[in-house]
């Protein structure tokens, strides 16, 4: 009698874990489910981001102070070669068309004797020929930006 007893007891069980295991199948790893490894993205994480705001205009990384005692050497190397080189005397005038700028720099040679090197010592933005005022705000920028194209 204790057999019998015992053998119910397991084929008690036994049914009671098959069911409990189908219980359970769903959580199963099937491959190409979604959040299987390897398996594409829901369709929700797919979706455009939420707008962004517009970018604010950059701020300018070159104002004119910046070209104060700069040498020929290094406007070349920031600017490229001036669109027109005027010499008068010992001094210089190198002038920069780009977009809607004009920018004007002045050489003059440094030193006690004034036969230094050349450096700027003056700079200005002018009108373009259409006598409108001159763009200023990200001028230098841009002629950086063209001489690296």
């Amino acid at each position: 009698m204790r057999a019998l007893a015992h053998l119910l007891g397991l084929f008690g069980i036994l049914p009671a874990c098959l069911l409990l295991g189908g219980c359970l199948a769903p959580l199963a790893y099937r491959p190409g489910e979604a959040g299987a490894i390897g398996s594409p993205a829901p369709a929700a994480a797919m979706t455009d981001p939420a707008p962004q705001q517009p970018l604010a205009a950059p701020v300018p990384q070159y104002a004119l102070d910046d070209l104060l005692q700069m040498s020929p050497q290094g406007l070349r190397e920031l600017l490229g070669e001036p669109g027109l080189l005027r010499r008068e005397g010992n001094g210089q005038m190198w002038r920069y068309v780009g977009g809607e700028c004009v920018l004007f720099l002045f050489l003059y040679p440094v030193g006690s004797e004034e036969t230094g090197p050349a450096q700027v010592t003056h700079a200005e933005f002018g009108a373009r020929e259409n006598g409108a005022e001159p763009e200023t705000a990200g001028c230098i920028d841009a002629l950086v930006m063209r001489r690296r194209g």
